[in-house]
């Protein structure tokens, strides 16, 4: 547990480094500042603990099967691909199913409109909020020595 702590706070660590560069980038775009932005931060902040669950899962299968290690890299990537960050979730279509399905996008799509189109969608937010949930209720099967599920319940 301590170890996919210390990935996601060093992984927090470099996000808010770089973000003077977005706010430069912000800047030059003439983005005009609205009160939206004060959401920035709580909404990156919520993303932090949904993080637990996935890099715990990743870590433990890592340790299970070691041939897994070197295909992170490729499923990662592909989960880039599937959430909007280089696309805008339709209305319809097969890609408004992947965005649905996936976790990652709610985020991304919650924060997107949240703060570059002044849109604050109290779905998407309810949905990060119950993956949030999950993640922090799961973060039991995390604790060394765990073995049985019947714990949780």
């Amino acid at each position: 547990m301590s170890l996919v702590l210390r990935v996601i706070w060093r992984n927090a660590i470099i996000f808010a480094h770089n973000l003077p560069v977005v706010v430069i980038a912000l800047w030059l775009g003439d983005y005009t500042i609205s009160w939206h932005l004060a959401l920035f931060l709580p909404l990156t902040a919520l993303v932090l603990p949904a993080l637990i669950l996935p890099v715990a899962i990743f870590a433990r299968l890592t340790l299970w099967r070691r041939d897994l290690k070197s295909l992170l890299p490729s499923i990662i990537q592909v989960g880039f691909f599937l959430t909007p960050i280089l696309w805008s979730p339709p209305e319809t279509g097969p890609m408004t199913i992947v965005f649905n399905l996936n976790p990652a996008a709610w985020f991304i799509e919650l924060v997107k409109e949240a703060i570059l189109d002044n849109n604050f969608r109290t779905d998407l937010l309810i949905r990060c909020l119950i993956v949030v949930f999950v993640s922090l209720c799961f973060s039991e099967l995390l604790k060394p020595g765990f073995r049985d599920v019947r714990k949780l319940i």
